[in-house]
């Protein structure tokens, strides 16, 4: 563990710190084009929020120990390590971030082996507009803001 991973890690915030500050969404994905284009929807339906990428797993890990990002949205298949096994080391460190993961793949087998690996939720790239949003919306969103979202 580095020393701003255990700077984090023994951080406990003071209850209601940070009710009313927006929350972190972090952006796994390779493809730049892809990225910047997930980011660019993102900050137009959620623009109170703050949204960082990375676009490899090794800088997906790093950033969730600094950033603590309440969302994460993960591509899985990531050059040199994959996104299943960066989950992994996500959740080994305790991050209790929602986990998204977006994939083209849709068969049993590997949405068990995502969930297995710690992912909350799994969505094809194909459905994102209609399966991903409400699980985003549902995860950052209060009752309040979530009745007013679009």
């Amino acid at each position: 563990m580095t020393f701003t991973q255990q700077i984090t890690h023994n951080y406990q915030p003071r209850i209601g710190e940070y009710e009313n500050m927006p929350k972190t969404i972090l952006i796994v994905e390779n493809s730049q084009v892809a990225r910047e284009a997930l980011g660019t929807w993102l900050g137009i339906i959620f623009p109170h929020h703050h949204i960082i990428e990375a676009a490899s797993g090794e800088v997906a890990a790093e950033i969730a120990g600094i950033e603590l990002p309440e969302v994460i949205i993960m591509d899985i298949q990531l050059a040199q390590i994959d996104g299943i096994e960066i989950i992994r080391r996500i959740r080994a460190n305790g991050h209790p971030a929602q986990i998204a993961v977006l994939t083209l793949y849709d068969d049993g087998a590997y949405r068990a082996a995502v969930t297995a690996a710690g992912a909350n939720a799994v969505v094809s790239k194909h459905d994102m507009n209609s399966k991903l949003l409400p699980v985003l919306k549902e995860w950052l969103l209060d009752e309040q803001e979530n009745d007013d979202a679009i």
